[in-house]
């Protein structure tokens, strides 16, 4: 049987506020934003990684395409808003 995994993940609005919400907090990793206003708007960007970071903010890496993957530091808030899609994993016999 094959396993459903339950994937976070940005779009390019939730990546720009997110990236936004970064640098106005001066927090440690964020995107230029130029590089993320040149992204296409119809992708979606997954969240492969996530830990809590200095106890006050998560740190997420996500992939912007399968060769590019990129750390952000997001809100607790922020996190829990993300939308989540699923993948199933295929089953091997």
């Amino acid at each position: 049987m094959a396993e459903t995994h339950h994937i976070k993940y940005f779009n390019k609005a939730t990546l720009t506020e997110a990236n936004n919400f970064a640098i106005a907090n001066d927090l440690n990793r964020s995107l230029v934003p130029e590089k993320v206003s040149a992204l296409s708007g119809d992708l979606r960007f997954p969240i492969v990684e996530a830990f809590e970071h200095n106890g006050d903010h998560l740190r997420v890496g996500l992939l912007l395409d399968q060769d590019v993957h990129v750390w952000l530091d997001i809100s607790f808030e922020q996190y829990e808003d993300l939308p989540v899609m699923q993948l199933e994993e295929p089953s091997i016999h």
